[in-house]
């Protein structure tokens, strides 16, 4: 995970120095310009004397968002959210936001917690400094697994549906729907004995998760998919066809037997055809 570190302040750099081991190799740090200069690894804004540099917090932070899959700020919140406000596209684009107080007594997840990964780098930082996770998404209130990472420990692949839709069903306590043709049961045992999810059809279900290789007929009520990786598909072609037509074609024929393009699993042909660059391309893809 690619991140950016602020500390503005000498105090901020001095506790954000017992996180970089953490963070690892992948991490810029930025903190305002000193007139002694900033120890290795950090990098300065602000900095009259180096026209190259972003000249304020906001300029490096904007000029990083873009590169990194995380942010962590030392800094209060209020600062941050003004900071992030201008760059906030939506939850699948935007890096992971956690902000930690100079005191080192929270880590708060801010944006990004379940899909960005933000809960756990909230976590993981808490743990370093002796914090607390302040983590608020309504899945870790309810003890309940995040919808949108259900299928992440197991390989699955996520696939088309209305997300917002079914999460916000769950959260409510409401009778889900779930089909589940392939794939482990382990996702269940993380699940409260007490929430209103089924392993079949309910009288009134309000949503549905559809675990499997099939595409979920229309149902009249928000659906989500997650597709286990279950299916080889055998390929043959002839030379010099692109993995373009390969993979159209491919995926009419699945569409045409209901089944899905995520949860193929791999490709299989004739040796003959093990160094043909339009199919190793799909294979890779």
């Amino acid at each position: 995970m690619k991140l950016a570190l602020f500390a503005p302040s000498p105090r901020a750099r001095r506790l954000a120095n017992s996180l970089i081991p953490l963070l690892g190799k992948e991490v810029s740090c930025w903190s305002k310009a000193d007139p002694q200069g900033l120890p290795s690894p950090w990098q300065a804004y602000g900095d009259p004397k180096d026209p190259t540099a972003p000249g304020s917090l906001a300029e490096a932070v904007a000029q990083t968002w873009p590169q990194v899959q995380g942010c962590l700020f030392i800094l209060a919140a209020g600062s941050v959210v003004r900071l992030i406000a201008p760059l906030l596209q939506d939850k699948q684009r935007d890096p992971a936001v956690v902000v930690v107080d100079e005191a080192g007594r929270w880590a708060i997840s801010l944006c990004g917690g379940h899909v960005g990964g933000a809960d756990a780098l909230a976590r993981q930082v808490a743990a370093t400094l002796g914090a607390q996770p302040v983590l608020t998404s309504a899945s870790e209130g309810l003890g309940i697994p995040p919808l949108d990472l259900l299928g992440d420990p197991y390989g699955w692949r996520r696939g088309a549906g209305d997300w917002n839709g079914v999460a916000a069903a769950l959260t409510r306590g409401e009778p889900v729907a779930v089909h589940q043709t392939c794939g482990t049961r382990l996702w269940r045992q993380a699940w409260p004995a007490d929430h209103p999810l089924v392993a079949s059809s309910p009288p009134h279900p309000v949503a549905q998760i559809w675990i499997g290789e099939y595409l979920s007929p229309p149902t009249g009520i928000p659906t989500v998919h997650w597709h286990p990786r279950v299916l080889w598909v055998g390929v043959g072609c002839e030379r010099g066809t692109t993995r373009a037509w390969l993979e159209g074609s491919l995926r009419r024929l699945l569409q045409a037997h209901g089944l899905a393009f995520e949860a193929i699993a791999g490709l299989a042909t004739l040796e003959l055809k093990q160094n043909e660059p339009g199919l190793l391309e799909l294979a890779q893809a």
